[in-house]
C-alpha cells in the first residue's frame, strides 16, 4: 500500500511628484529602536504523561495536537486547548491513538486515528465537530486521515482505497465530498487547505514523479519542482495562495506563479531543515538542526532567518527550547513544541507575540511638512527592514512599507506603501507602543 506520509511535526513602484514641493525637514526627532519582535510562552501541559506535541493553530489561537496519558504508558491521544485548558479527545478512538492534523476558529478538528468505530487495522481519518465526532471515509480497508480544516468547516480527506495504490484527497464541504482532480498519476496527497478551500500538497505525475500541486478554482495544478531541486516537503498554505516548501538546497516560496528561494540553511538549521507553516504576512515558521542534530525554531520575517530561541522572553525562556514550531496564525501566534532543561520533557508551547513597537494606521495624506527621503531610512540609519521589525503582526500580514517620509515632534512615522489586499499605494502613520518585553 503506497501512501504519502509528510514529516509531522516587486517592489512598487510610488510617485512622488506630489511631494517634492514640500518644504525639507532638516533634522526630525527619531523614535529609538525598541527590541525586535518577542514571544511569551505558555505551557500547554499534558494529558497525565509527560509528552505532548502540537500540530496546529487556529486564527483565533485554538491549539490541537497529541498527549501522553500517563508517565509510562504508550498511548498518544488527541487534545484541544482552548482559554487555558487543554482537553482530551479519547472518545475519538477508545482504544487506540488519535492525531490531530487542524483546528478552526469554532474548535472544530480533523485528523487521523487508530482503534475507531470504523473497524480497521489502518488509520481513519475523523472529524470533531459541535462537540461530536465522524469519520468520512468508512472503507475498511481504507488508510485515510483528514488533513486540515478552515473556518469555513470545509475539510480535506486523503485516502487509499482498499486493494488500490491510489491516494485520493476528497475536499468537504459542507458534508459533501469532491474528489480533487490529479495532475496525471495515481496519487494527490492533499496537506493543507486555506479559508478558500483551496489546497495544497503532493501529487504524482504522469511520469511517477512527485511534484506539489496548488487546487483551486475546481481545478488541480502542477506548480512543478522549486528550481535546483530534485526532492522537497511540502509546509504549508496561506490564504493568498502562497505555498512554501523545503528542498535539498534550502526553503522555496511559490507566489504569483513562481518559486522564490528564501535562503539556504546555516547553522543552528543547517541539518533536516523544515518549513512549516506560512501566515498571510508571509511569516514562516520552522525547524532546522544545528551540528549536535539539537533542533531548533525558526522565523522568517521581513527577509531574515532568525532562531526563535532568541526571541523568547519571560519565565520560561531561560529553561525552555522551542524545537518545532509547526503553525503559525495572522495574529502571529506560534503553536510549537519546547524542551524543558529542568524536567528533560517535551511539551506544547503556545508562543505569544509581545504588543507591536509600532501600530499601524492608514491616513488619507501626510502632514505638510513632511517630506519622502526617496527610500533611505531615518536619520540615524533606521532601515525599511528595520522598522517592519518593529511592527504587528497583523498589520504586516496586510501592508507592504516602501518608504519612509519622516518623523514628527511626537515621535510618530510617517511611511508610504501597499496594500496587500488591493495593491493600492496608500500612506501610513506608525505609532511607538510599550515595548512590552519588561
Amino acid at each position: 500500500m503506497a501512501i504519502f506520509r509528510i514529516r509531522e511535526l516587486s517592489p512598487f513602484a510610488i510617485c512622488l511628484g506630489c511631494l517634492l514641493a514640500l518644504p525639507v525637514v532638516a533634522e526630525v526627532a527619531v523614535v529609538p529602536i525598541g527590541t525586535p519582535l518577542r514571544f511569551t510562552l505558555t505551557d500547554l501541559g499534558t494529558l497525565g504523561g509527560d509528552f505532548s506535541f502540537p500540530t496546529a493553530i487556529s486564527s483565533n489561537g485554538r491549539v490541537t495536537g497529541y498527549s501522553s496519558t500517563s508517565i509510562l504508558g504508550t498511548s498518544e491521544v488527541a487534545f484541544l486547548y482552548d482559554k487555558g485548558q487543554m482537553t482530551s479527545l479519547a472518545r475519538v478512538a477508545p482504544e487506540g491513538n488519535s492525531f490531530p492534523s487542524g483546528v478552526n476558529a469554532s474548535g472544530d478538528i480533523v485528523g487521523y486515528a487508530y482503534g475507531t468505530p470504523v473497524v480497521t487495522p489502518f488509520s481513519s481519518a475523523f472529524v470533531y465537530a459541535q462537540g461530536k465526532f465522524f469519520y468520512p471515509d468508512r472503507d475498511e480497508g481504507s488508510d485515510s486521515g483528514a488533513q486540515g480544516i478552515n473556518d469555513a468547516g470545509q475539510y480535506i480527506v486523503t485516502s487509499n482505497p482498499s486493494g488500490t495504490q491510489t491516494v485520493l484527497t476528497t475536499l468537504y464541504t459542507h458534508g459533501i465530498g469532491t474528489v480533487l482532480p490529479s495532475i496525471g498519476g495515481d496519487q494527490l496527497f492533499g496537506v493543507a487547505i486555506n479559508a478558500h478551500g483551496h489546497v495544497t500538497g503532493i501529487g504524482l505525475t504522469s511520469s511517477g514523479e512527485a511534484h506539489p500541486f496548488l487546487y483551486a478554482d475546481a481545478k488541480t495544478t502542477d506548480v512543478g519542482l522549486p528550481p535546483g531541486t530534485t526532492s522537497f516537503s511540502m509546509g504549508a498554505l496561506n490564504d493568498r495562495d502562497e505555498v512554501v516548501c523545503t528542498g535539498e538546497a534550502g526553503w522555496y516560496l511559490f507566489a504569483s506563479g513562481t518559486w522564490t528561494s528564501l535562503g539556504t540553511p546555516t547553522a543552528p538549521f543547517s541539518q533536516l531543515p523544515s518549513a512549516s507553516s506560512i501566515n498571510d504576512g508571509g511569516v514562516i515558521v520552522g525547524s532546522g538542526d544545528d551540528a549536535a542534530y539539537d533542533t531548533h525554531g525558526f522565523l522568517y520575517r521581513n527577509g531574515r532567518m532568525t532562531d526563535l530561541n532568541t526571541l523568547t522572553v519571560g519565565a520560561l525562556a531561560k529553561y525552555v527550547t522551542v524545537n518545532i514550531p509547526v503553525a503559525i496564525n495572522n495574529a502571529g501566534q506560534i503553536a510549537a513544541s519546547g524542551t524543558d532543561s529542568r524536567t528533560g520533557w517535551t511539551h506544547a508551547y503556545l508562543l505569544t507575540p509581545l504588543p507591536a513597537r509600532y501600530l499601524v494606521t492608514v491616513i488619507t495624506e501626510f502632514p505638510a511638512h513632511m517630506i519622502s527621503q526617496s527610500g533611505i531610512g531615518l536619520a540615524n540609519g533606521l532601515s525599511i527592514k528595520e522598522l517592519a521589525d518593529n511592527i504587528s503582526l497583523q498589520d504586516e500580514s496586510l501592508i507592504t512599507l516602501t518608504d519612509v517620509a519622516g518623523v514628527d515632534e511626537l515621535g510618530r512615522i510617517f511611511a508610504k506603501g501597499y496594500s496587500k489586499q488591493t495593491g493600492e499605494l496608500q500612506f501610513y502613520v506608525l505609532t511607538a507602543t510599550a515595548s512590552g518585553d519588561g
